[in-house]
């Protein structure tokens, strides 16, 4: 099953291949590194994103008063723009059933929809 990981700590946009004979949603907690995740659609098609869901809530600052936390932006098919904490792992989703399933997504496109978010800026995106 192909998908791609969004890592905002080392911005990087990554393919991967899941390549079990099953498929287990817990992988996506490891992946994305959090306890509870969320879904984010970016088309009718099914694609969409795991994200962290409590990605906002873990807004630690370091000595200095800045957000460790990171972002990206990335925008939907209809141009609205998402802001995400933390990573993100961008799958399908069979629209009948609900299950997940490879994304028909491919690098070169996520990276042209995303903007990585630089660390001087989180603070904007605190509304400072």
């Amino acid at each position: 099953m192909n998908m791609i990981l969004i890592n905002p700590y080392l911005q990087t946009i990554d393919k991967m291949k899941w390549i079990a004979d099953e498929w287990d949603y817990t992988e996506i907690y490891k992946l994305i590194n959090c306890e509870t995740f969320a879904w984010v659609e970016l088309d009718p098609k099914g694609n969409g994103m795991y994200v962290d869901d409590n990605g906002l809530l873990g807004l630690k600052t370091d000595t200095n008063g800045d957000l460790e936390q990171q972002f990206f932006q990335i925008r939907d098919n209809r141009g609205y723009k998402h802001t995400i904490a933390g990573a993100a792992l961008v799958l399908g989703t069979d629209k009948m059933t609900g299950e997940t399933k490879e994304t028909d997504l491919d690098v070169d496109y996520i990276k042209s929809q995303l903007d990585f978010v630089d660390k001087k800026d989180n603070n904007k995106l605190k509304g400072e």
